[in-house]
């Protein structure tokens, strides 16, 4: 006999799949979530770090929690397209610096605007308290969630 649900485990594995079902991609007019994210992290290291010609792949790729491969074949996309552009590192040849282009820099800056503006009325609808309630809330059980499905040994 299959493990029976209490209504709140129900309603926990309702609220996911909902989650799942937002087509989150359709928020954005050209950029995907993860390609929003990507250029973020270029355009925030370029701007904490003025004085470096851009961010390694590797430390690129770590930051986005991703592969140094996946993160390169992410980079030859938005590459691509135009977002962005790649350098050698002249002091380490075996490193490659990634900078946004103009063209990024101007579609990131719009993309941000409009999810900004989003996250500010669904915060505001949604008001602070409970705001920061849900999100001190999401955080922890993600905390929670990691520690046991790293934690955990697999069910058969």
């Amino acid at each position: 006999m299959g493990m029976i649900f209490s209504e709140t485990q129900l309603q926990f594995f309702r609220v996911l799949e909902r989650l799942k079902q937002l087509d989150w991609e359709k928020q954005f007019s050209v950029l995907k979530p993860l390609e929003v994210c990507a250029l973020t992290i270029i355009n925030d290291y370029h701007r904490e770090h003025p004085d470096i010609s851009g961010i390694y792949v590797s430390a690129f790729a770590e930051q986005l929690r991703i592969t140094v491969p996946a993160a390169s074949k992410l980079l030859r996309h938005m590459e691509g397209q135009g977002w962005l552009s790649r350098m050698v590192d002249q002091n380490n040849r075996r490193n490659t610096f990634i900078l946004l282009t103009e063209e990024g820099k101007n579609l990131l800056h719009r993309e941000l605007e409009h999810c900004s503006a989003m996250a500010e009325r669904l915060f505001a609808r949604m008001g602070e308290r409970n705001t920061t309630l849900l999100l001190n809330g999401l955080n922890h059980l993600i905390d929670l969630m990691e520690e046991e499905f790293n934690h955990s040994e697999p069910s058969h």
